[in-house]
């Protein structure tokens, strides 16, 4: 029905798929975890894109007192 050839090849391709998957998942969540708890530095900040100028209540960062 299939040659052994495509069968293997699906199979290492499914191989590749979950390694990477292992592989990458945790590094990303990781850094997710990070930059919600707070404890990102400001190098995961900048790779995030995020700025590290604003408060972590952002109505600090209003000017209450402006018109």
């Amino acid at each position: 029905m299939f040659s052994l050839k495509s069968v293997r090849r699906v199979a290492f391709f499914i191989f590749l798929t979950g390694l990477l998957l292992i592989l990458v998942v945790p590094a990303f969540s990781e850094k997710i975890t990070a930059v919600y708890d707070g404890a990102a530095t400001e190098q995961d900040a900048e790779w995030w894109n995020l700025s590290t100028t604003y408060s972590a209540n952002w109505t600090d960062d209003i000017d209450w007192a402006s018109p």
